[in-house]
This record gives structure tokens, sequence and C-alpha cells, in this order.
């Protein structure tokens, strides 16, 4: 039996021998050491095969990120903050012994999640539960004093997904979206057994083996606005990455909002691929150009390609106009935005940025 790491793990050891019970921890005899204190030689300690396991001292978590908003899970890396919850109880200060993480469906491409505390304190990792009914359950067993939450005190956690490679069975168009937290535990000061579920609500996330992971205007923030044919009225580099070599980051549809002012009208409208001469013709209507790309026209598998968008400019009022395009709309899980693409695999409706995309050069006199 391992020893009691803390003097309230022994006072509770101290009261269940008293009633005849078997305690969790054994106490240290005087003058005696433990051999329990061992360091850790590599970070690969971290991430051990057991589902047993307790906070290494000194190891905290290397991403500074912890928003939690949906997005992309890229395979074969450790991804966003998925999910954060609290833990409050008013009876005495609880010490949590396991911590579960319960998805909404299942989700292969999921290994583990690695969990930290408000201090960003790595705690363990929760693996999968194989006696659960289901393939959603994910379980952390801590050691008796890892993590105590104080009388009528919030005490928060968070947890990123450990994801698996693609050729290891990861999978993209996976939905991974945490139902609730469970969290167990005993009563400092009673040994009283406690289980506190999580009531926020959680965002859902998708894997995908690349991602476009950026798109910004390549030319100038303002020009000057010259009608005639074949102008140029936009022009976007992307960026993306890729989990593995075969992965594809093919840009397919891009979706145009229109602004202009003073009545500047567009026609004949083309995109054309940094690296090649070819055009594609889109489609516009008074606010919206709609431009289908050929799969792997716009690759960004080996680094950024730039899009170039032209057409014929008329330009009625000349003191008033003004025009620009933009990639307002980035959508989301469940909304399509400005931008469809693909991993090789599966095609995707939206790109996980904070806000609208991208704006081009606003062009005016």
């Amino acid at each position: 039996m391992r020893l009691c790491k803390t003097k309230a793990a022994e006072r509770r050891a101290k009261r269940l021998l008293k009633r005849g019970r078997a305690p969790q921890c054994q106490i240290a005899q005087k003058g005696s050491s433990s051999s329990s204190h061992s360091s850790v030689s590599s970070s690969s300690s971290l991430f051990s095969s057991s589902s047993t396991s307790s906070a290494v001292a000194g190891t905290y978590d290397s991403l500074s990120d912890t928003t939690v908003r949906s997005q992309f899970l890229l395979l074969g890396e450790t991804g966003p903050v998925v999910g954060a919850a609290k833990v409050f109880l008013e009876e005495e200060p609880l010490d949590i012994t396991s911590i579960a993480v319960n998805l909404t469906t299942e989700a292969q491409s999921v290994d583990s999640f690695l969990v930290y505390d408000e201090t960003r304190r790595f705690l363990g990792r929760a693996l999968l539960d194989p006696s659960a009914s289901t393939n959603r359950k994910y379980v952390l067993t801590l050691a008796s004093g890892t993590a105590t939450v104080e009388r009528r005190q919030d005490y928060s956690f968070y947890m990123r997904p450990v994801l698996r490679k693609y050729d290891e069975g990861g999978l993209g168009n996976q939905i991974v979206e945490i139902g609730n937290f469970v969290f167990e535990g005993y009563g400092v000061w009673s040994s009283q057994k406690y289980t506190k579920g999580s009531s926020e609500n959680f965002p859902a996330f998708l894997t995908a083996r690349s991602m476009v992971t950026q798109v910004r205007n390549a030319l100038k923030a303002t020009d000057l606005l010259v009608a005639g044919p074949q102008r140029t009225l936009a022009s976007f580099t992307f960026d993306g990455t890729k989990s593995d070599p075969m992965a594809h980051i093919d840009v397919l549809t891009l979706q145009f909002q229109i602004g202009e002012t003073g009545g500047v009208q567009l026609s004949n409208i083309f995109l054309r691929v940094d690296g090649s001469d070819e055009r594609q013709t889109c489609n516009a209507t008074a606010s919206i150009i709609t431009c289908a790309i050929p799969v792997t026209s716009a690759s960004l598998a080996d680094g950024p390609r730039t899009i170039t968008i032209s057409g014929d400019v008329f330009v009625p009022a000349v003191q008033d106009a003004s025009l620009f395009l933009s990639l307002n709309n980035p959508g989301d899980i469940l909304t399509a935005g400005s931008v469809e693409w693909s991993d090789g695999t599966s095609t995707f409706d939206w790109i996980a940025v904070a806000s609208s995309v991208a704006q081009g050069t606003v062009w005016k006199y």
C-alpha cells in the first residue's frame, strides 16, 4: 500500500482504522523514509499506459492558449482545450480521487485527455475506460492529496485531447464533444465519498488530417480605384498545416462578399492561383462572388498559396466610389462559411478563426 502523502490523508487513514475500515494509504512511521518520491527522468514519463496517474512536481501546461472555442483537432497532436469545469463543495474540503471525461459520442481518434488544474499544473492522463458500456468514458485516477478542493471554494480543471495519428487509427471528420465531467473523492474531515458532476456546456470540435490556419490580404490595405477591364479586385494568401505526409490542404470554393459605394459594378470575374496561368471563371451576384477551384489547383500542402481575383470594373460615380472584397464568414461546425477545403479524405466548409476571415484591399479615389 502506498504511503499517505499529506497530513489530511494521514488523518483520514487514522479515522478509518479507528472505525475498523481499511485505509486508502499507509501512515508513515516516524523516522522512516519513503521511496515513492522518485524523480522523472524525461517528459515521456507523463504519458505512461497506466490509467492511474498523479501530478508530477514542477510539470505545467506548456501551451499558452487555454481558451475554449470550437475548432479543428489535428490528428497526431495534442489539441486545444476542449473543456473546463469547476468543482465546489459546501460541507468540507474534498480530496479528489478520480476525474472522468464523458464524450457525447464515441471518437476513436482521441487516444486520451491531458488533465490540468487552475494553476496549469499537470495532474495526469485520462485513458479510455475499458469497463464502460460505451467507448465514450476516459478516466484519470489520482493519488490521495494530489488535488484538494477547499471548502466553499471553486477549483477549476481543464482538458486537452491527445489525437491518434492517421496511420495509427486516427480519422478526420469525427466530432469530439464533452458531455460532462464527473469528479469523485472523499471528504477530508469525514471520509465520506462524494460524486460531483459538471454543469457547464461544452462546444463541439472536429478532427482533421490538416487545416487552413490563416488567410491574409496579400496586397496593400488601401489603393487607387481604376476602372477598366481585368483589374485586380483582391488577392489573398492562404496558409495551412498537415498532420501526415499524404494529407491534402486543397482550397475548393471561395465566397467573397462585395463591398462597394458609388454604384461600382463588376463583371467577367476570374480567379487565378499563383504559379499557374490558368484562370477559373467565377459567378457573381450584386453582393456575392463564388469561385469553384479544381482539386489540387490551390493546394497548401507544400506551403502558402496566393489566390487573386480579377474582373472588369465600371465606376459611374467617381467621387463616391470605393470597392473591396472580403471572405467575411469563417463559419463553424454547424454553419457553412466563406471557405470550403479538403484534407484529402473529408471536405469542410468552415475554418477555425476567431472572427471574419480576411478583408482585401479597399480601392477608392
